[in-house]
């Protein structure tokens, strides 16, 4: 739930916590920068949408890297534990660089915040598939989302609150400081035993290569052929 506290809470704010570091604001309350001429204040929104595509495509290339290691390695823990340390010292640090080296440092620390908040998803959701069988595989992956769904909530409020009363880089300390803890609960987590990971990887080969071909013929053309 910290995790998904975090990752939703950032979701709905990144267009505002861009506004915050481009306008130098970031360490104050938040405020919305306007201007008076239109045209300026529509490139100044498409700004802001380009450089939040810019984040969630560095997330995409680390996720797919992050994924691709853990299937390999099969380390769930430390896959989960070291982007969750990073994200959170990442957090922590955003008003320090936007504050004291400018808007290209703050913007680069909160790419790699975002990039290590999102890429644990693949871990995160094949957790279940090694330490559950059978119907309580399912349960374990409804239980996880369920959990997700209340940090759904609570972290768009969190930021909001913590920003409107004292400042974005208030909010993404807390927000740190989340992904420390849940860093420490999965690197603290005794996760599958090598029992149930060779058998979660026995079940992924026997389906991916035990299922006969499936039968494609009408009734017509098996007709045909018996004739």
């Amino acid at each position: 739930m910290l995790e998904e506290t975090v990752r939703y809470g950032i979701l709905f704010w990144v267009p505002l916590l861009l506004d915050g570091i481009l306008s130098g604001n970031f360490n104050g309350k938040s405020a919305v920068t306007s201007f008076a001429d239109p045209k300026d204040q529509a490139w100044y929104s498409a700004k802001l949408s380009l450089l939040s595509a810019i984040l969630y495509v560095s997330a995409a290339i680390v996720m797919m890297l992050v994924a691709w290691s853990s299937k390999r390695h099969r380390g769930r823990n430390l896959h989960l534990a070291i982007p969750l340390v990073c994200s959170g010292v990442a957090f922590i640090c955003i008003p320090i660089a936007t504050q004291h080296s400018g808007t290209v440092a703050g913007f680069a620390v909160l790419c790699i915040a975002d990039a290590c908040t999102w890429c644990v998803s693949g871990p995160a959701l094949s957790w279940p598939a090694e330490i559950f069988h059978g119907p309580a595989r399912a349960s374990g992956i409804a239980l996880m989302n369920t959990c997700g769904s209340a940090g759904g909530i609570i972290g768009p409020y969190l930021i909001g609150y913590l920003s409107d009363h004292y400042s974005y880089g208030v909010a993404m300390t807390t927000l740190g400081v989340f992904m420390l803890a849940a860093a420490l609960l999965f690197g603290t987590f005794p996760g599958a035993s090598k029992a149930d990971k060779e058998a979660a990887l026995a079940a992924e080969q026997s389906t991916s290569t035990s299922h006969p071909p499936v039968e494609t013929r009408t009734g017509a053309e098996k007709a045909a052929e018996s004739a």
